[in-house]
Order: C-alpha cells, then sequence, then structure tokens
C-alpha cells in the first residue's frame, strides 16, 4: 500500500499503480502533455472513493510508503491504462493518444 499526494489530497492506494501514476506523471511533464487517469483509493477518512487525478506539467506528485494493514483497492483498469499509456510512448509516438471516456 502506498500514500499518493497530490495538490491537498492524500490517497491510499495500491504500490504498482501508484509507482505508474508517477512514472506517468513525469512522462507528461517531460512532453508538456496532461491526462485525467481514474483509479480507485482510500481517502483521509478511510472511505474507498473512485478518483479521478488531473496531471499536468505543473502536477507535484509524491507516492510514500505506509504501514496500512487495508488491501489494496482494485485498481487493474488504471494499471492497464497507464501502462499502455507509458508502452505506447516507448513504442516511438511523439504524445500519448487523446483521452477516451
Amino acid at each position: 500500500m502506498k500514500r499518493i499526494r497530490i495538490a491537498d489530497t492524500l490517497l491510499l492506494t495500491g504500490d504498482a499503480v501508484a509507482e505508474l501514476v508517477a512514472d506517468y506523471a513525469t512522462l507528461l511533464a517531460r512532453v508538456n502533455s496532461a491526462d485525467k487517469v481514474k483509479l480507485q483509493a482510500i481517502d483521509e477518512g478511510g472511505d474507498l472513493v473512485d478518483a479521478s487525478v488531473v496531471l499536468t506539467a505543473a502536477t507535484t506528485v509524491i507516492v510514500e510508503s505506509t504501514n496500512s494493514p487495508t488491501p489494496d483497492p482494485p485498481n487493474e483498469a488504471a494499471v492497464a491504462y497507464i501502462r499502455g499509456r507509458l508502452e505506447r510512448w516507448d513504442a516511438g509516438f511523439s504524445e500519448p493518444a487523446p483521452v477516451s471516456d
């Protein structure tokens, strides 16, 4: 379980999705782009929430380890989405593909 700090918000989520959010934020900052990532997390009140995280060149993302015994929220879709974006970039595309909801 890791804690993601974005703006004034703390979100607890699984290790894989937290690290991918940081990696994706880094890529978007490098290419001066933005995207919205939807994920499930546990908020500061302990509630399971659906979060839409907007990542831009100006977004500061901090990923921290925690000792939380809480099970990771399910984020298979978010992990697949971010990995797909990162792989698309690695494959030679000049910018991430357009966002589709």
